[in-house]
């Protein structure tokens, strides 16, 4: 059975490893004292965090009314676009019905004889 140094798995060896490993307790340990008081009052922690509760509650209601803002305005312009559309109907209708008017007020204007010279009475 070894003890010891060669007792350590081979990535234990690198001094790297070592220090990654302490750095990650000191922050835990940190942490640890943060959320457990020790550091920082429980008071202060707990007003930032209901701060925070309140800043997010004000950040989605100002993002609901933006929302339904959108909304409203999208319908708009649906509503807008509907509209032009069916002006653009009665156009094409109306200007559908005045060319066949124009076709018949042709045909009928060359149906008609060509009036004769005033000067050959």
């Amino acid at each position: 059975m070894m003890t010891g140094i060669d007792a350590l798995p081979a990535w234990a060896d690198s001094p790297a490893t070592w220090a990654f490993a302490l750095l990650f307790i000191f922050a835990m340990s940190v942490l640890y004292g943060v959320v457990s008081g020790r550091l920082v009052p429980r008071k202060t922690v707990d007003s930032n965090l209901a701060e925070r509760e309140q800043t997010l509650i004000k950040l989605e209601a100002s993002w609901d009314a933006r929302l339904a803002e959108a909304v409203t305005r999208e319908q708009g312009w649906r509503d807008a676009y509907n509209t032009t559309e069916a002006a653009r109907d009665v156009l094409a209708g109306q200007l559908t019905e005045l060319l066949v008017l124009a076709r018949t007020t042709d045909a009928v204007l060359r149906a008609l004889p060509l009036p004769r010279d005033r000067s050959e009475t």
